[in-house]
């Protein structure tokens, strides 16, 4: 067999054409993979997620204050779950068939807010009358914590949990 030979221009050709489509490839592959990141993250990066959670909070409880069920319906993510200081639980339409009914409210000192991407996760207390399920909560400053998650055109509750009264 003879053995082929290639001049350097020929090589050098070769090697640039390789290091182009690897460039190419790394670069598309990069974009892509950014795209997907930029896009996973439409909301607003909130420069004070603590500050903005005391809205949210303040809204939600509000809403339930007034027993509005089409205002608590858009307050709930289609994936919400509860977990009660109780041991129930419902999911969005369960808790939508029987709110909890809110009296007076006194938010805690303390509302902390962290943000990531499209989520906000908020570590909160409260001092409620409240009635759920039918029985009265006990009155007192109780731990709470509240997932939300941005849709693209508001934060909606995907997950929240509420604590006993500290003894």
């Amino acid at each position: 067999m003879d053995s082929i030979r290639f001049s350097r221009g020929v090589l050098r050709r070769v090697a640039v054409v390789v290091a182009l489509v690897g460039t190419l490839a790394l670069g598309s592959a990069a974009c892509s993979a950014s795209s997907t990141t930029g896009s996973r993250s439409s909301a607003p990066q909130l420069a004070d997620p603590s500050r903005e959670a005391t809205a949210l909070v303040t809204a939600w409880l509000t809403a339930l204050q007034r027993g509005d069920k089409a205002e608590i319906a858009g307050f709930l993510a289609p994936n919400f779950l509860i977990q009660r200081a109780d041991g129930s639980t419902s999911n969005r339409d369960q808790y939508l068939l029987n709110p909890p009914k809110v009296g007076t409210f006194t938010l805690g000192p303390e509302m902390v807010g962290i943000q990531d991407g499209d989520s906000l996760t908020v570590r909160w207390s409260v001092e409620v009358d409240e009635i759920i399920n039918g029985k009265p909560f006990h009155k007192g400053e109780a731990a709470r914590l509240t997932g939300f998650h941005w849709t693209g055109a508001r934060w909606q509750i995907a997950t929240y949990a509420n604590f006993n009264v500290p003894t």
